[in-house]
């Protein structure tokens, strides 16, 4: 047990509309985040979706009863990193290429 040191707790929450690219670029900084020399625990968790259904009249007066539906669907993904002895380990993912279409939140917090 280390008394006198401080440990970090960092979660980093990805947002983004497609399934796929989000689940490929989770696994290659999961990895990236094992591969460092650094004593911690780290875990990958998948959040709930939350899908937003639209309809929308094809015509302002003729066939009202006629609609276009839209579905979007958001897809996150959580990983959460325990017992981390200093924020600056995490560095590299900086230097990392994350696409647009993916939101990146990281929140840090002491233990």
């Amino acid at each position: 047990m280390n008394i006198g040191k401080k440990t970090y707790k960092v979660s980093i929450t990805f947002e983004s509309y497609d399934g796929n690219l989000i689940d490929s670029n989770v696994k290659r900084i999961f990895k990236a985040i094992q591969e460092q020399e650094s004593n911690f625990k780290c875990s990958v968790f998948p959040l709930p979706r939350k899908t937003t259904h639209i309809a929308v009249r094809r015509a302002p007066s003729i066939y009202k009863g006629s609609f276009e539906k839209y579905k979007r669907v958001i897809h996150k993904r959580v990983i959460i990193i325990k017992d981390l002895n200093s924020a600056h380990n995490l560095a590299f993912l900086g230097n990392m290429s994350i696409p647009n279409t993916i939101s990146v939140n990281i929140i840090t917090s002491n233990k």
